[in-house]
């Protein structure tokens, strides 16, 4: 637990470090200066959906009348078990309005750090896959307040596995701190309820916090660092798990975005393992 704390206390001085460098003072120019060019990069907008080409200048939900995929390729990549398993997961968004998203998801709680094995898990019954498909979740995000800080009510119902049907709810909430024009963090913390089938896969209370920095290289390109928090409240200091990844988000053009990650799915929590990772290749669709 002492290693949770630390890493904790660390999250937060990160996070309070950049928010009082946004609010610093810019310097006052010196008049005998040479001027130097100073045009900050001004992220494009894809008009036709209304959604900024950089990633750092989206916000947490997309527009009123937007049809969003997202699919996601996952594939496990821990020693001696590559591809075992590997899956493609969905998640299908649309803008009801300017505040209120809905979704069709397969991807959990921890979006695209959700490890291999949602949605179509196609390596077999003996590398992983006890089923193709055997979970699905309805989504749902509420925006509160937009700017250079973005929040969102986020809930969830999930339906995994699906046979035995186990039923859980999360609560939480979404948002991004746009600290400048290049950098934006992002965070979903959330709480898991178990509804049905609470002795099915531990179907219990569970904590989820992923964050993830963005930091914008040019217009259409963004790498992204991330991390998360996550476990059963039961037991929470014996079962906690930290992964760790680097990750990148390429803009192809205003319908469709491609990325990629790689993470140590377990590499600084409690039993922690570098043996344990995965690769997830993304492919967004605005229609």
């Amino acid at each position: 637990m002492r290693k949770l704390g630390a890493l904790l206390g660390l999250a937060l001085s990160v996070t309070f470090a950049g928010q009082v460098h946004a609010q610093e003072a810019e310097p006052v120019a010196d008049p005998t200066a040479t001027p130097a060019s100073t045009e900050p990069m001004a992220p494009a907008t894809v008009t036709s959906a209304g959604v900024p080409q950089a990633l750092v200048a989206r916000g947490v939900q997309g527009p009123a009348g937007q049809l969003w995929i997202r699919t996601l390729v996952g594939i496990n990549a821990s020693k001696g078990g590559f591809a075992k398993p590997f899956s493609i997961a969905p998640d299908v968004f649309y803008g009801v309005s300017d505040k209120l998203q809905v979704g069709l998801v397969h991807n959990g709680p921890l979006g695209w750090q959700t490890f291999p094995g949602s949605g179509l898990c196609l390596a077999g019954d003996k590398n992983g896959c006890a089923k193709v498909y055997n979970n699905v979740g309805f989504d749902a995000l509420y925006s509160l307040m937009n700017g250079s800080t973005d929040l969102s009510f986020h809930g969830a119902v999930y339906l995994a596995p699906l046979d035995p049907m186990a039923v859980a709810v999360t609560l939480g909430v979404a948002g991004k701190l746009h600290i400048n024009d290049t950098m934006a963090l992002f965070f979903d913390p959330a709480l898991q309820i178990g509804v049905t089938k609470r002795d099915v896969g531990n179907n219990k209370e569970r904590l989820y916090l992923p964050v993830e920095f963005q930091f914008q290289l040019q217009p259409q390109l963004a790498l992204v660092a991330f991390t998360a928090i996550w476990g059963s409240l039961d037991g929470f200091g014996d079962s906690y798990v930290i992964p760790l990844g680097l990750g990148a988000f390429y803009n192809v053009n205003e319908m469709i975005d491609v990325g990629g990650r790689f993470s140590f799915d377990n590499l600084l929590g409690n039993n922690s393992s570098a043996d344990v990772r995965s690769i997830s290749l993304l492919v967004n669709v605005r229609l």
